[in-house]
């Protein structure tokens, strides 16, 4: 299989919005000197992951071995549990066009562990889909 990393930055530790790394992703992304930026200790396993990421993965042009070398990164999450996820977001009013259906009450305002993945996107629908075109 191969996947498609479209995305990758929250595990390759990029994403400054994420709670586990937001001073590290500044460091990568910006610089030293920006002001919430903090270099992360030496010998941690953010820079191995930085390191398959920017000289290995993104260097491979196929494909599948880009997947190959992408699970590494996943390795050292499954080893170090960077960003574990937790039990406890609660509902929150979420607004929505009326006729627009497949957006299921109770869910949890999943942006913290999932972003907008929980309600599986491809149910959502509108009533008269004729009139949205």
């Amino acid at each position: 299989t191969v996947l498609p990393l479209v995305a990758p930055i929250i595990w390759t530790g990029r994403q400054p919005d994420r709670p586990w790394c937001p001073a590290w992703s500044y460091y990568i992304n910006e610089g030293p000197d920006h002001p919430t930026s903090e270099k992360p200790p030496d010998g941690h396993w953010i820079w191995d992951i930085w390191d398959i990421w920017d000289n290995q993965v993104l260097r491979e042009p196929n494909p599948a071995k880009q997947t190959e070398l992408f699970f590494k990164i996943l390795d050292i999450w499954a080893e170090e549990l960077p960003y574990p996820g937790w039990v406890g977001e609660v509902p929150a009013p979420i607004i929505v066009k009326n006729g627009f259906r497949g957006y299921l009450p109770g869910f949890p305002l999943d942006d913290p562990t999932g972003d907008e993945h929980l309600l599986q996107t491809e149910t959502y629908y509108w009533e008269n889909p004729e009139a949205h075109v």
